[in-house]
């Protein structure tokens, strides 16, 4: 993941680049030790992004009555870990859930 999206981001042209509108990212969701955790906006998302796909998920797991909760990305350096830190980078909005962890 990390270095097949590294590679991929770095390999964009600047035309593709701007026909990515956001990054979704699936993490561990048959995970045993199950919870809904959702990452909270990417600082260096631009337009907002990232902070409108978090708010999307909280409406629709509030408007479910579910439990979650919402991280901060710094937290266990989680936006540097995953594939979607280099999605990040160039500024592209990221959407993060884990159900857990492996």
């Amino acid at each position: 993941g990390l270095q097949g999206s590294n590679y991929y981001v770095d390999n964009l042209s600047s035309a593709d680049t701007a026909k990515i509108d956001a990054y979704f990212n699936f993490e561990d969701l048959g995970a045993p030790n199950g919870g809904r955790m959702i990452m909270g906006a990417a600082p260096d998302s631009r337009d907002n992004g990232s902070e409108k796909i978090t708010n999307l998920y909280v409406d629709y797991f509030k408007s479910h009555q579910m439990k979650y909760f919402v991280f901060d990305p710094n937290m266990g350096n989680a936006n540097n870990r995953s594939d979607m830190s280099a999605f990040m980078r160039i500024g592209i909005p990221v959407g993060f859930i884990a159900s857990g962890a492996n």
